[in-house]
């Protein structure tokens, strides 16, 4: 569990989102950049999963809309909802 300093250091430092390999899958993790000793150390902070079943599913797109909600400076285009209304 993470205690008051921990969370400090997550809140205000760089997060953002990689890929990683493993065998024939790609994982996505949500990672941040810390210092250590002088040298940039990357910390994962969780894996959402994997990329091609995120996507395939919606899942993707779901948590990204989830997130954004919370933000005071991103918008979120949904090219997918414009295309329901269309047809409606």
């Amino acid at each position: 569990m993470l205690d008051i300093m921990d969370l400090l250091v997550y809140i205000s430092s760089d997060m953002f989102f990689r890929t990683k390999k493993s065998g024939l899958r790609q994982y996505l993790q949500i990672v941040h950049n810390r210092r250590d000793k002088g040298s940039v150390k990357q910390e994962v902070i969780a894996t959402i999963g994997w990329l091609d079943v995120l996507r395939s599913t919606g899942a993707l797109e779901s948590f990204l809309r989830s997130g954004v909600r919370f933000s005071e400076k991103l918008a979120l285009i949904d090219s997918t909802a414009a295309e329901q209304r269309k047809y409606l």
